[in-house]
């Protein structure tokens, strides 16, 4: 058993590639499609709605340092519950990463001409082994990985960012429906 742990800074770096990842690269589609060009305002509110729920787990960590779902519903709502909730986070959260794999497994089939005769299932699969491999090599190596696929989804980021300044032009806008 290893002794080794995650810092702060590398825990927070991996969860932020995590939600630019599905934020960014899974909803954008669907999120541009309903709220169009104001659609990037959800993503600061979203964070303001999600800074009381850091704030309540904080507190709950430092009444329960054991931490995790389990102990924070089992103190106050008994073991069925914390059962219960326990297994509701690991289904959403295995459900939200199998969301993830399989847009990934889509981007690369359109991206590389070469996977578009293969089954998604098995370029999600394969995508899994390589990250299950990689993280069993150790953590100096999993937050090298992170930091690259970070900066991997930033050149588009940027990219779209810089266009939209520099091709940004006030004629486009219509605002005559606005009331």
């Amino acid at each position: 058993m290893s002794s080794e742990k995650l810092s702060l800074s590398a825990a927070i770096f991996i969860n932020v590639n995590i939600m630019v990842g599905a934020g960014l690269f899974v909803n954008t589609v669907v999120l541009s499609q309903r709220a169009g060009a104001a659609g990037f305002l959800v993503y600061p509110l979203v964070g303001i709605f999600m800074l009381p729920l850091i704030a309540g787990i904080a507190q709950l960590l430092d009444l329960y340092p054991s931490g995790g779902f389990y102990s924070f519903a089992k103190a106050g709502l008994g073991e069925p519950f914390a059962f219960l909730s326990t297994w509701s986070y690991f289904v959403a959260k295995l459900a939200s990463c199998s969301l993830m794999l399989f847009v990934s497994a889509r981007f690369l089939q359109q991206l590389i001409p070469l996977f578009q005769p293969l089954q998604t299932l098995h370029i999600a699969f394969f995508i899994l082994t390589i990250f299950t491999i990689l993280n069993l090599l150790r953590f100096t190596i999993g937050v090298s990985i992170q930091t690259f696929f970070l900066l991997a989804k930033c050149i588009p980021i940027l990219f779209i960012i810089c266009s939209g300044l520099y091709l940004f032009d006030m004629r486009a806008l219509d605002c005559t429906n606005i009331s």
